[in-house]
């Protein structure tokens, strides 16, 4: 596995491959850049016969190598993980796949933090935003209610998950699919309470590989009890956990599938499988495919709806069984997310959802 930690913000991106220099290594970086590159033309220039130069140049790119790692860039294992890049902001980190935005992961602005924009390898977007009907329902998000404070809807009284430290963003590949990864340290807090409920780690990773034949996303969230509070209750109505609205044209005459067989809202709704899926019409004759994956130990709980609105989410079954989580212990919650620009058989679902898991084994962490 090859894992690379990518500078922050702004014009540097992952594709670049190095990190951004302080103002102080500037100058020295430029003048041995200009001695290796002297080097090289030089060994270049007058390698007219190769016999007995071989050494000066493998000498050089040596050089060049070392000035490659000294400024951050670890080459070793190095494949075609360039072709993922990302760009953040203050508010927003977006995921390129080979300089088209794939997904777009809203950092702050809001109640909460929530995947913004979920786009097919035709660059459609998939996912929907604070639509009229349900201005609480933000693209694909994640959200409970703990001790009874809601952080599902968005009303006065309702919790906010507020970010107290951005992780670093990861950058590499493993078993031939390459990756970008980044999260924050969350505080599910109430109003008017200065010590928060819950502490969540939340850490994303965009999937690449062509022949994974669809945008993959890994979602792991690490649920804990603050320090200074002995438990907490997780519960909630019926469609509560990781939940995810489709595009507006999508909304009407799609299908529900899961990994058990069944399709159609009531076969698939309040049961357990491993994986459930939605297709729907983008217009023009186009189709998606959008499915959740579930950690196989634990399958999820299915709320599922098809009018009238299209909608999935990955639940605990918190309305039939809270959860009560106590001091020093901890929750982990491990999603997939895929999208394909057709509608796959059950056995192609089935075999990225082998992939996917295989790949949690070993994404960072």
């Amino acid at each position: 596995m090859v894992t690379r930690e990518c500078p922050r913000i702004g014009q540097y991106s992952s594709v670049e491959l190095r990190a951004r220099p302080s103002a102080d290594r500037q100058g020295s970086e430029r003048r041995v850049r200009s001695r290796v590159s002297t080097a090289v033309v030089g060994v270049w220039t007058k390698a007219g016969n190769w016999k007995g130069k071989a050494s000066h140049l493998v000498s050089a790119l040596s050089l060049a190598v070392c000035v490659a790692n000294w400024n951050g860039c670890d080459t070793t294992g190095m494949n075609d993980s360039r072709v993922l890049g990302v760009e953040q902001t203050s508010s927003q980190i977006v995921v390129k796949i080979r300089g088209e935005t794939a997904v777009i992961y809203q950092l702050a602005g809001g109640w909460k933090p929530y995947l913004k924009e979920f786009r097919n390898a035709r660059g459609i977007n998939v996912i929907r935003d604070s639509p009229p009907d349900h201005r609480h329902h933000h693209g694909i998000m994640f959200a409970l209610r703990i001790d009874g404070v809601n952080f599902w809807e968005e009303q006065e009284q309702s919790g906010r998950q507020q970010q107290r430290r951005l992780l670093p963003v990861m950058e590499g590949a493993v078993s031939g699919v390459s990756y970008v990864s980044f999260g924050q340290e969350l505080a599910w807090t109430r109003p008017g309470d200065p010590l928060p409920l819950l502490q969540e780690t939340r850490r994303l990773a965009v999937c690449f590989s062509d022949e994974l034949g669809a945008t993959l996303t890994d979602w792991r969230s690490v649920l804990t009890v603050s320090q200074g509070r002995d438990e907490v209750v997780l519960s909630g109505p019926n469609y509560v956990g990781l939940g995810v609205r489709f595009a507006a044209s999508m909304d009407r005459g799609g299908v529900l599938r899961n990994a058990n067989g069944p399709s159609g809202a009531r076969a698939t709704d309040g049961v357990e499988a491993r994986w459930t899926a939605y297709s729907g019409s983008l217009g023009l004759g186009r189709l998606a495919t959008v499915t959740v994956f579930g950690d196989a130990k634990t399958p999820p709980r299915w709320f599922t709806l098809d009018e009238p609105f299209a909608y999935l989410a990955a639940t605990l079954g918190l309305d039939r069984k809270p959860v009560r989580l106590v001091g020093n212990s901890r929750l982990e919650l491990r999603y997939g997310l895929a999208v394909w620009n057709t509608n796959p058989e059950p056995t192609q679902i089935q075999a990225l959802y082998d992939r996917w898991q295989a790949l949690t084994q070993t994404l960072p962490q």
